[in-house]
């Protein structure tokens, strides 16, 4: 499990797989672009954790971020809890002929995500 906790600036880029894979644990992206440029794959994937990210940019060929919590448990310690604050969800690779590009992709009931701000969606939909 990986948890980066207040990046601020820049950017995250990985050329083969999720650009942050977020376990349980608190982190905090602002003012950056995280970008995944694999097959697939997602700017942030997170199984677990309080994640907060604010005036972000999030390029991926699958999702933005990825909510996909295995567990059922109404633990609060085995659900996403997602924040997303003033962000641009945007499409960096077309995948559209396999319907797999969203902005926002959350599997399981149990995990929640707000947003709040100016949320710009460009050419994405949330997927629920």
């Amino acid at each position: 499990i990986k948890v980066y906790d207040s990046v601020g600036g820049g950017a995250i880029i990985s050329n083969g797989n999720d650009a942050v894979n977020m376990g349980n644990g608190t982190a905090t992206f602002e003012n950056v672009t995280i970008t995944a440029n694999g097959n697939g794959m997602d700017a942030i994937y997170c199984d677990g954790g309080n994640l907060t990210v604010e005036r972000c940019t999030l390029l991926a060929p699958k999702a933005g971020i990825n909510i996909s919590n295995g567990s059922e448990a109404e633990d609060s310690s085995a659900r996403s809890v997602v924040t997303v604050i003033n962000g641009t969800f945007a499409k960096s690779t077309v995948l559209d002929s396999q319907g797999r590009n969203c902005a926002i992709e959350i599997r399981n009931n149990a995990d929640e995500i707000t947003l709040i701000g100016n949320i710009n969606f460009e050419n994405n939909k949330i997927k629920l």
